[in-house]
Parts: structure tokens; C-alpha cells; sequence
């Protein structure tokens, strides 16, 4: 399994990288822009993704999925600590998963089929 985590903070990135890579081949992009750049490259099974980030958010992120890779939505997740409302809107209509931060390494293990 391809994933592509996208997530501004770095101890986080760290430690769900760790988690996951025992399971998944896992791309890490910082921002929405960078995980653009990694879907314009390479085929992902899964994205996993924060909602606010500097550089290009979640929604911009699941916006561009939606017009480009429409396939991949309903492989989307979304992970927040927590949203105004606004944001809130769009991501619960989204259709997405939606983990709360912190998330768990159990719940993290849910993504990968082949871990459970």
C-alpha cells in the first residue's frame, strides 16, 4: 500500500510516519502543495491528511483530489485537532473520514488493511 501523509508538524509527521511505515510504503508532504507535487508523480492507495496547514490546506489538498483523482476521495482522510466552524462545514461534507488528533496507533492501524 502507497500512502501520502501531509501534516505542517513535524513531531507528528514523525511519529505516524513511524506507526505506519511498518505497514505501508508512506510519502510525507508538508503542506497541500507538496502533497499535489507527490500526487502529479507518484499513485497513492490512501491519503492522510491535516485540515489547516500553511502552503496549501487539507481542503485546498482534497479540492484538487476532487477535480484531478477523483477516484482517490474515497480514500481521503482527514485528521484535525480542531476546526472553526467554516472549516467544519466543508470537511464534515466532504464525505471524508474525519481522526481527531491525537490520534491513536490503533486507529491508525485501521487505515491499513493488512495490519489488522
Amino acid at each position: 500500500m502507497n500512502l501520502l501523509l501531509v501534516d505542517d508538524e513535524p513531531l507528528l509527521l514523525r511519529a505516524v510516519y513511524r506507526i505506519l511505515s511498518r505497514h505501508a510504503t508512506v510519502t510525507v508532504a508538508r503542506n497541500g502543495a507538496e502533497a499535489v507535487e507527490e500526487l502529479r508523480k507518484h499513485a497513492f492507495d490512501l491519503i492522510l491528511s491535516d485540515v489547516m496547514m500553511p502552503g496549501g490546506s487539507g481542503m485546498y489538498l482534497h479540492q484538487w483530489v476532487k477535480a484531478n483523482q477523483p477516484e482517490l476521495l474515497e480514500h481521503f482522510v482527514f485528521m484535525t485537532g480542531g476546526m472553526g466552524e467554516k472549516v467544519g462545514e466543508y470537511v464534515r461534507g466532504s464525505g471524508a473520514r474525519v481522526l481527531g488528533k491525537p490520534v491513536t496507533m490503533d486507529t491508525l492501524l485501521t487505515l491499513i488493511p493488512e495490519s489488522q
